[in-house]
């Protein structure tokens, strides 16, 4: 048979610690967060030319390693129809 007795009420000092608690994280949590200060237009432009130049260097390297790949493939075609 099931009981029919009252169910506790939550004490008064559980009921403050929750509500402690949620008051900390919530403070803790609405912080406004720092941000870092923007850059000026010549780091900015230094950087973007860095980037380039690093573009350029990939590119000139993956060009180089499609020329020899081809040059591969065609030797190994050469040496199949023999």
């Amino acid at each position: 048979m099931a009981s029919h007795r009252r169910p506790k009420q939550p004490s008064r000092t559980r009921v403050t610690v929750l509500t402690a608690t949620a008051a900390a994280a919530v403070a803790l949590t609405s912080q406004a967060a720092h941000a870092d200060p923007k850059p000026s237009k010549s780091e900015v432009k230094a950087k973007v030319d860095k980037l380039y130049h690093e573009a350029e260097a990939a590119t000139e390297k993956y060009n180089g390693a499609k020329e020899q790949q081809d040059n591969l493939k065609k030797e190994v075609d050469a040496l199949q129809d023999k």
